[in-house]
């Protein structure tokens, strides 16, 4: 957990309940903190190399899962699993338990409940701390160093700036964004996705805080 600092006299503290704006997606992901920018956290790829981090995602998708199981369907009927087939790209190889993103069917209405995840980005095929960190890293690049950004994961041109002009121009629209800004303390110039992963602890830590906090806009609602 990162040491958030206490808000300041004159700010609204949400630490205690989310804002009524949340969605019940957005309220599943809700992590209270204040984040204080008291240093830059290091952008780097060799995370994505960590079959560690892979294996963390897996479980907080488990349990986000396990939730959404133990809140039934909002008709009150017993939720049965449906996992919608998916094989995410990233630089390593993942295990069978990555093919799967959770998601289950009420027993009575048979309405589809799919949980926030850390592991998927809506439907994209690049794994979800694939696509957030190499656009975070593309921040500012141009020329050879971007394509050799773009080449060491095979992210396409056109793919990897439609994921840049998502976050910089759709993402500050967003109702999450809208509502989840608050969230930080000092508040978020901007809306860059570098400039939200500043404000995250560097290393293993930072990126699954990262994610966790992006989890609510892992459904198809928010697709890229």
């Amino acid at each position: 957990m990162i040491p958030y600092p206490a808000p300041a006299e004159e700010a609204v503290d949400h630490r205690k309940n989310p804002p009524a704006l949340l969605t019940s997606q957005d309220r599943e992901g809700w992590i209270p903190c204040w984040i204080q920018t008291a240093r830059r956290s290091q952008l780097s790829t060799d995370i994505l190399y960590d079959p560690q981090l892979f294996v963390i995602l897996f479980r907080i998708d488990s349990d986000l899962a396990e939730k959404a199981r133990a809140d039934r369907c909002s008709c009150g009927g017993r939720l049965d699993t449906a996992d919608y087939p998916r094989k995410p790209r990233a630089p390593i190889d993942l295990g069978p338990e990555h093919h799967r993103r959770h998601s289950f069917c009420c027993a009575e209405c048979r309405c589809r409940t799919t949980p926030p995840s850390v592991r998927f980005f809506a439907r994209r095929v690049y794994a979800f701390p694939v696509v957030v960190l190499v656009t975070a890293l593309a921040a500012g690049l141009s020329g050879s160093r971007l394509a050799t950004l773009r080449k060491e994961f095979g992210v396409d041109r056109r793919t990897l700036e439609r994921w840049r002009v998502w976050w910089r121009e759709l993402f500050p629209q967003t109702p999450f964004w809208k509502t989840a800004r608050a969230r930080f303390f000092p508040p978020v110039d901007g809306a860059q996705l570098n400039v939200v992963h500043e404000r995250f602890a560097g290393g293993l830590d930072g990126l699954v805080a990262l994610l966790r906090f992006f989890s609510p806009m892992s459904c198809a609602s928010h697709a890229l």
